[in-house]
């Protein structure tokens, strides 16, 4: 058995909160999600990743994942679960090909001598076209910040 007395009224209502926080964990989860899917959706826009690493451009004069990926960044959302393992905040996107601009990867022609696609206004045709990874989806130094301080301000007495 654990016990804990406290003899400081001052320290009770931050107490509360911490219990508040830890058994309905779902709203605190929530906001934490929230603002990594705002930290994430500024990555494209940013075009860098989660460490602040610009993203290589793949195209002279396009912006990694803004000109054509902004189908991927409309779908970056999360997801509060509470199973097995206890409460959790997910942050993704429903994308199997995402990962391609997450990691990287090399892309062959298969079925035909070469692939074929437009740039521009203009087409080409490759062998092979190696797409190097953007990480978006991660947490950098800021997220770290931005979540120590919901849960702070979750914590403090007074607050929703």
């Amino acid at each position: 058995m654990i016990q804990i007395q406290i003899t400081d009224n001052s320290a009770t209502p931050w107490l509360i909160k911490a219990v508040e926080a830890i058994d309905k964990p779902r709203a605190l989860l929530d906001a934490v999600g929230a603002a990594l899917v705002a930290s994430t959706k500024m990555r494209f826009v940013d075009g860098k990743g989660p460490n602040g690493e610009p993203w290589a451009a793949v195209l002279r004069g396009g912006q990694p994942l803004r000109n054509t990926g902004v189908h991927l960044m409309n779908a970056v959302s999360h997801r509060v679960e509470n199973n097995a393992d206890g409460w959790s905040v997910t942050v993704g996107v429903p994308y199997a090909w995402a990962a391609v601009h997450q990691f990287g990867a090399t892309i062959n022609a298969k079925s035909a001598p070469w692939l074929r696609f437009k740039v521009g206004d203009r087409w080409a045709r490759k062998k092979s076209v190696t797409i190097p990874a953007r990480p978006f989806l991660g947490l950098g130094p800021d997220d770290r910040r931005e979540i120590a301080g919901i849960i702070s301000s979750a914590l403090r007495p007074g607050s929703p």
